[in-house]
């Protein structure tokens, strides 16, 4: 499979494989810890998976779509109780 990863002008192409799944639906903070989710991937990528059984655990990078603002400090989790952080340290 080939992909267009920049556009000549230097953006970046994001190509979504998948989705996330949960009942979770409206954005929160926090509340997740007894939450369970499920990737979709596209059938196209199925044999991407192959072997993946033998590893203990995957990283999952993803896109927050329905994000419509950011904020340079945030509290982890929406938790009053934890300081500020930078949005970075949060992820």
């Amino acid at each position: 499979m080939e992909i267009e990863a920049m556009t000549p002008d230097g953006k970046i192409c994001i190509k979504p494989i998948g989705q996330i799944r949960s009942r979770v639906a409206e954005q929160k903070f926090g509340g997740f810890d007894d939450l369970d989710s499920s990737i979709e991937l596209q059938p196209e990528f199925a044999e991407y998976l192959i072997g993946l059984e033998d590893y203990s655990h995957l990283k999952v990078v993803y896109w927050l779509s329905e994000m419509t603002e950011t904020h340079a400090l945030h509290r982890p989790q929406g938790n009053l109780d934890i300081p500020e952080v930078g949005m970075f340290a949060c992820r």
